[in-house]
């Protein structure tokens, strides 16, 4: 069973925490005007008709993959599977579209007076010039723009909008060559369509939502994983040697077969012998595979299937709390810049890197990397977020 915290490490890689998950959907659905532009148009004809229908219909937006990352402290494939979960919601809250650039950059030789003849001829670039100077800023022969952001304030899809700024870089007289006008599209970005005039009680349910299923999916592979152990360990041989009878290994063998068969049919949810361990392993606070860790004393507790895993007492999960504290205190001491959160500490401790804490700085430090790699990952976030919020 010592492989277990390590298999888990790939499963716990993956965990976000409601904090990010509610800094995300602050992202992803930003307040619209839609609601203020409908208002006006209802007081100015008078419509006695009071029913709150949706009136936003949805809005293009973007948000650059690199700035996420780095402040959610998610892989990219993880945001974008969270903003799949989005998208499979009943009330459909978003739509998702393959990444895109969203910024555009836009150089004239000829100087501002190029840009604004070549404004003429570009309905985007004229739209936001215009936006510049009602703005009080003159702009100059170099330009850059958020262009999902235009185009939706355009009512264009952005493909058309990209497709009229590339145009700007050939002459459209004929015969014409290059016009000496640069289009670059930079920062790759998320891209989809979503509601902006989602209230606090929605708002509050997609968080919900999209944090039960991020939890409800790290718990299902957490089950998944315990039930390929028991597999495997109620057919292992105790040692290789001496060899087993050969009628003894073809038995074992197609009871393997036959476990692995009902692994793949059986129904997701989990059993009531899943659910306890469960719940056992939130009271304990401690995996089932604690043995390795120094200086504590094991008693064995018989499992199901006449399996023995070892359990600590909980005189024993006190000591080793206070130990686990002291530890976190002084990692905060060693990074007092840092501005880390309970799932951070959580992860180092695992020997687990991330975006913003890569393992190849704090994997150096032998101190605090996999330092509590036995202590179940919950837990060990719980912890340590009382010992931030302490630390302030």
């Amino acid at each position: 069973g010592r492989d277990l915290p390590e298999l888990r490490r790939h499963i716990h890689g993956d965990s976000v925490d409601f904090w990010a998950v509610k800094k995300l959907i602050q992202r992803v659905f930003p307040p619209c005007k839609c609601l203020e532009i409908h208002g006006k148009i209802r007081d100015a004809t008078e419509s006695e008709n009071r029913e709150k229908p949706r009136i936003c219909h949805g809005h293009e937006r973007s948000i650059p993959i690199q700035e996420m990352v780095e402040a959610l402290d998610i892989r990219e494939e993880g945001i974008e599977t969270l903003l799949c979960y989005l998208e499979l919601h009943p009330e459909n809250w978003l739509e998702l579209f393959p990444p895109t650039y969203s910024r555009c950059r836009i150089r004239c030789s000829g100087g501002s007076r190029q840009l604004r003849e070549a404004a003429r001829s570009c309905p985007p670039l004229a739209v936001f010039l215009a936006r510049e100077r009602s703005a009080g800023r003159d702009p100059s022969g170099s330009v850059e723009f958020d262009v999902v952001s235009l185009s939706d304030s355009m009512g264009w899809e952005s493909p058309l909008v990209k497709r009229d700024l590339r145009r700007l870089q050939w002459n459209s007289q004929k015969g014409g060559g290059k016009s000496g006008i640069l289009v670059e599209f930079l920062e790759l970005s998320f891209h989809f369509r979503a509601y902006g005039d989602l209230d606090s009680q929605e708002l509050d349910s997609v968080c919900e939502f999209l944090h039960g299923r991020v939890v409800s999916r790290e718990k299902a592979a957490l089950r998944q994983l315990r039930s390929c152990f028991r597999a495997f360990q109620s057919v292992a041989f105790p040692s290789c040697h001496p060899k087993p009878p050969e009628n003894e290994e073809l038995e074992r063998s197609s009871r393997l077969k036959e476990l692995i068969q009902e692994y793949f049919q059986r129904d997701q949810p989990a059993s009531d012998e899943e659910e306890d361990e469960d719940e056992e392993e939130k009271n304990l606070g401690m995996t089932q595979v604690s043995e390795f860790i120094p200086g504590f004393g094991m008693r064995m507790r018989r499992r199901s299937k006449g399996m023995r895993i070892p359990t600590f007492s909980l005189r024993q999960l006190k000591d080793w709390e206070g130990q686990i504290r002291a530890d976190i205190r002084n990692f905060l001491s060693a990074h007092p810049d840092e501005a880390f959160s309970g799932r951070a500490i959580a992860r180092i401790f695992h020997g687990i890197g991330s975006p913003r804490f890569p393992a190849w700085i704090y994997g150096r430090d032998r101190r605090f990397w996999r330092r509590h790699l036995p202590v179940e990952f919950r837990e060990l976030s719980r912890l340590a977020t009382e010992e931030i919020l302490a630390w302030k």
